[in-house]
């Protein structure tokens, strides 16, 4: 059932920054965004609250890593085929290295405490 969660929250992340560089200066398509806002608050809701038990684990390290990667990647990609990010995305924007560094660092830092404890 995880895995299905995970494959549902990069769906629709990727709905989310598809919408923010493509969709985002039209109004017709703003119904879109609350359904995919919407969509993503429950799945976050319902992701943590079966992922209570779970927190220290090697698959939820490499799931983080792969990630950031991942959205790192589309921004790119976005890029790259000619969209422009409505909210401000993009690889100039130092707020979004600094999170992408805090986010790396923490999963790379409770890899080595959980290898420690072992």
């Amino acid at each position: 059932m995880n895995r299905v969660i995970e494959l549902t929250f990069i769906i629709i992340y990727t709905g989310l920054l598809t919408y923010d560089f493509f969709l985002s200066n039209e109004v017709r398509f703003l119904w879109v965004k609350w359904l995919l806002l919407v969509s993503y608050s429950v799945l976050i809701v319902t992701s943590l609250l079966m992922r209570k038990g779970e927190r220290n684990n090697r698959s939820n390290n490499v799931w983080e890593i792969g990630f950031t990667v991942y959205i790192v990647a589309l921004l790119a990609f976005f890029t790259i085929i000619g969209g422009q990010s409505a909210s401000g995305l993009s690889f100039y924007n130092p707020f979004l290295w600094i999170v992408v560094v805090i986010s790396l660092a923490d999963t790379f830092w409770r890899a080595k405490r959980e290898r420690e404890v072992m």
